[in-house]
């Protein structure tokens, strides 16, 4: 990559940072980003106070660790599913700070580089108005309009008998034109209907409820709600649905700015990645389209492995990029019509080292620099340059040895027509478990004979 390239992608990166930061300014809450194992690398707060603990005591830490064990196994369990799925995940715990049990609502949502955003908001004090609501009317009214966030009260006809201040104004109507009235009087049929059907699952199954939903008031603003739903039995045996509305719109468009910021990298990385495959073309001619094939059978490869489709993403753009050292190599050596003599051979075999050094420093996702150096190690320690071995080879890399191989069978070279696919699968089965491994050769196999894969 020249100068020019790399200042290019470096200034990328430095705008989606700008663009990143921006959005945390109005973030109100708190917000922690991570490693996938969970070590705290920042934070943001929009009001310092929330922080229970003083940042140098979990900054490098990781959140396992700062947190009891029981809120611990929920937030482990919560980053495991995240670094699987790739899909943001919500969760619920507590704290007991300063001899009181805090609750927390967190999201934890998949970033780049490996990385977790976790938004955090102390729900303590909803939950202790859920609580209050079950002593006293009166005294519930007097706190429901003392909190910001929308509440109200459902009977058993799924009419209002109590909402607070911040609900009117949520609605956009005053008090005495909501109370006794149901959500067919202000709402679309087909929206009242879902609202009912949800009501009646909490009054018959006796549960809590939540839910996102669309809900557009009064002036024609769409908002983005999560409904929290309870039931409250009074001492005569009646029934109501306690609801308390957080507009989570603001939130909502971080977390896609965030994801869409994520997506944006990897589309400006891939396509960085595609470019100098192009370069080094022009340099070979004989071997055209050789990164692109190979990076088609390599991403079929770790499908029907299993892997996840940020692997897959990482393999793919590494595959574009897995012979780039070869652009030190004088274009006569790799145009040479016949067999390269062993000099010749001995500069090719640098290629791997090279592309180590050309990529070591830039940060990509994935271990894009380290497959490169030891996609030709083979299992038994007879590849190069580093003469690895076994498990000492990352999987990416074991993946990349099989693709490349079988692409390279399949092609012309001049000095010799393709081998076809039959030849290539014959030899992965002959070499599987002393040069290829196993798993890679029979998902190789797999694609061709059962998948009915081609290059082209």
């Amino acid at each position: 990559m020249d100068n020019a390239e790399k200042q290019k992608l470096e200034e990328s990166i430095r705008n989606l940072q700008t663009e990143m930061k921006v959005i945390f300014q109005g973030f109100q809450d708190i917000l922690f980003k991570v490693k996938e194992d969970g070590t705290i690398l920042d934070y943001r707060a929009g009001d310092e106070k929330l922080l229970y603990i003083p940042p140098q005591d979990f900054l490098g830490k990781k959140m396992q660790e700062i947190l009891p064990s029981s809120a611990s196994q929920i937030f482990n369990e919560a980053l495991q599913q995240v670094n699987k799925t790739q899909q943001k995940v919500p969760i619920h715990y507590w704290l007991p700070i300063a001899g009181n049990n805090h609750h927390f609502d967190a999201r934890l949502v998949p970033f780049m580089d490996h990385q977790v955003i976790v938004m955090v908001r102390d729900t303590t004090t909803e939950i202790s108005i859920e609580q209050s609501l079950k002593e006293s009317q009166e005294y519930l009214s007097k706190v429901m309009n003392a909190v910001a966030d929308p509440i109200f009260v459902k009977d058993r006809y799924h009419k209002w008998v109590l909402l607070n201040d911040a609900y009117c104004e949520f609605m956009g109507y005053k008090r005495e034109d909501l109370l006794g009235k149901s959500d067919f009087d202000f709402f679309p049929k087909e929206q009242a209907e879902v609202f009912w059907a949800r009501d009646e699952v909490v009054f018959n199954e006796v549960k809590e409820d939540s839910n996102e939903e669309q809900f557009t008031d009064a002036a024609g603003v769409l908002h983005i709600i999560l409904t929290k739903k309870t039931l409250y039995v009074d001492k005569q045996g009646e029934k109501f649905i306690v609801g308390i509305i957080r507009d989570i719109t603001q939130q909502k468009i971080i977390e896609e700015s965030l994801l869409e910021s994520y997506r944006k990298l990897q589309r400006t990385l891939e396509g960085t990645a595609n470019a100098l495959a192009t370069a080094l073309e022009k340099r070979d001619p004989y071997t055209a389209g050789h990164e692109k094939r190979v990076a088609k059978l390599a991403c079929a490869i770790a499908a029907e492995m299993g892997l996840s489709k940020d692997t897959i993403a990482g393999i793919k753009l590494t595959a574009f990029l897995h012979d780039i050292g070869k652009i030190v190599v004088p274009a006569e050596i790799l145009s040479k019509p016949s067999r390269l003599n062993e000099f010749e051979y001995s500069i090719v075999k640098t290629h791997p080292e090279v592309g180590y050094e050309i990529l070591k420093e830039l940060e990509f996702p994935w271990p894009v620099a380290q497959v490169i150096l030891q996609h030709h190690e083979r299992l038994n320690g007879t590849g190069y340059p580093k003469g690895l071995n076994g498990e000492s080879i990352i999987k990416e890399a074991r993946i990349m040895a099989v693709a490349d191989v079988t692409e390279a069978m399949c092609s012309h070279r001049p000095y010799r027509p393709s081998l076809g696919i039959q030849k290539a699968l014959d030899e992965l089965k002959q070499h599987s478990g002393t040069l290829y491994d196993p798993a890679v050769v029979d998902a190789c196999i797999t694609v061709f004979t059962t998948r009915n894969f081609k290059f082209d």
